[in-house]
């Protein structure tokens, strides 16, 4: 009887163990279920970042946008060109709609966009470039700009043109004159200065050519430094020089001199070095004032400049009115301003006092009357921070290539943009130089932006120190 009792009861026991193991298995098993379910989502989450990520990645090498470049350069540089494309608008806009074969307010504002959006493409393409290949490619593009001087050169030396637009003797074709000055080349579609691509090919050949030379190691006896590097220097500076003023583009010319002599100034530190920079400067000195004074257009800029320099508001009408009408008229445009200006697009010198200089030349006038004090200031603060990063990426830069290469397009873009200031405020005579990002014009834009590409290049993280 107690073994009947003893095995009912392991009976009982073992069914419902079963049942409570089949119940745990079917627990276990939908627990597995759920991990799984969990863990397939979770393994699916960390798989689509991380493709995220290598697509990211991807999209940024094939920028180069993990080559992070001076933020401080690039921020004022977007600065100023959008800065320079809303004063071209309001500078423009009266002259273009008051002219019959245009009848557009924002014909030279949609140009200037053209420009910009070419002048970023060029600077990217430049931002990009190995530093090693913008070194082989320099002699090509030094060598187009002169090339083009020379294509010029025989109307320039064998051709007149008159203020009126009527030409004689010898004309190349192609070959576009302003105010008797044959520098441009129209391409249809936009007219090409060459004297703007020789500014940007020189300091990158001159700067291989000091770089080749290696000053500090090669060359310490005087005699030698003389007549290897002084001498062949000055010959290069001269001749390219001569091509640019027999355009009657003197501008250009000195700021082309300031920025070359600025790359040599900075190239050596030994006493042989010093001396001849200081008879560099001396030669360009003497040279340039026999350049100023052998044209008569020349001479005049010179005596304007003095007698608005000397009487101000009370200049002779003679003056005003004729060789120092854009000067005048500039000088009180930036007075009129006061501290903070007449607002945007209420400048009364743009309306035919300055004509085409309104958006050209003297559109720093324009920014004095419309921002006053306020607003020039900040221009000129601006140009004074590019310099000052400049500087900093030549310092930091890896290569003397690169170092004496942000030298030359720093001091290309801030000498021609204090020349500028300096020239609409009477503080120099007046010339035809535009100021950088703000002036309308396509030669010069481009230009500009793709010798900042060439600085932003040199400061990406591997080209610094």
């Amino acid at each position: 009887m107690y073994h009947k009792i003893q095995s009912i009861f392991i009976t009982m026991f073992s069914l419902f163990s079963k049942k409570k193991s089949r119940k745990s298995q079917r627990l276990s098993f939908f627990k597995r279920f759920k991990r799984k379910k969990v863990s397939n989502k979770s393994s699916y989450r960390t798989r689509s970042r991380s493709e995220k990520k290598k697509r990211s990645n991807i999209l940024k090498s094939f920028l180069h946008l993990n080559d992070t470049p001076d933020l401080g350069v690039l921020g004022i540089v977007f600065f100023f060109c959008i800065g320079g494309l809303i004063m071209i608008f309001s500078a423009s806009a009266y002259y273009a709609y008051s002219d019959s074969a245009i009848g557009d307010s924002f014909f030279y504002f949609k140009r200037q966009l053209i420009w910009l959006i070419l002048g970023a493409i060029l600077g990217y393409v430049f931002f990009l470039m190995p530093l090693s290949y913008l070194k082989k490619i320099t002699p090509i593009i030094f060598g187009v700009g002169i090339i083009l001087l020379l294509y010029i050169l025989p109307e320039a030396l064998l051709g007149k043109t008159l203020p009126d637009g009527t030409t004689s003797g010898l004309q190349m074709p192609l070959v576009e004159a302003l105010n008797g000055a044959p520098r441009w080349i129209n391409l249809q579609f936009f007219y090409l200065q060459p004297s703007e691509l020789v500014k940007f090919g020189f300091i990158l050949y001159i700067v291989s050519w000091l770089c080749r030379l290696d000053l500090e190691k090669k060359f310490k006896d005087r005699d030698a430094y003389f007549s290897k590097v002084i001498i062949p220097f000055l010959l290069l500076l001269g001749g390219v020089s001569s091509l640019i003023l027999l355009q009657r583009d003197f501008d250009t010319t000195v700021i082309l001199v300031l920025a070359i002599m600025t790359i040599y100034f900075v190239s050596g530190s030994s006493k042989h070095h010093t001396l001849g920079s200081i008879w560099i400067l001396a030669t360009s000195m003497f040279v340039g004032s026999i350049a100023l004074f052998m044209e008569g257009y020349r001479r005049a800029r010179v005596e304007t400049f003095f007698h608005v320099f000397r009487y101000g508001p009370n200049s002779s009408a003679a003056v005003t009115q004729e060789a120092g009408f854009q000067v005048f008229n500039g000088l009180v445009g930036l007075a009129s301003g006061g501290f903070a200006g007449n607002g945007y697009g209420e400048s009364i010198i743009k309306q035919g006092y300055l004509q085409q200089a309104a958006y050209t030349d003297s559109i720093f006038s324009v920014i004095g009357e419309e921002f006053g004090f306020i607003g020039t200031l900040l221009v000129t603060v601006g140009f004074l921070y590019l310099g000052s990063r400049g500087l900093n990426i030549a310092r930091n830069a890896k290569t003397n290539f690169g170092a004496l290469t942000a030298v030359g397009m720093t001091s290309l873009i801030v000498i021609q943009g204090f020349l500028n200031i300096a020239a609409v405020a009477v503080i120099i005579p007046f010339g035809g130089m535009p100021l950088p990002f703000f002036t309308y014009g396509g030669s010069s834009t481009m230009i500009t932006l793709m010798a900042i590409g060439v600085l932003l290049n040199i400061s990406k993280k591997q080209n610094q120190k």
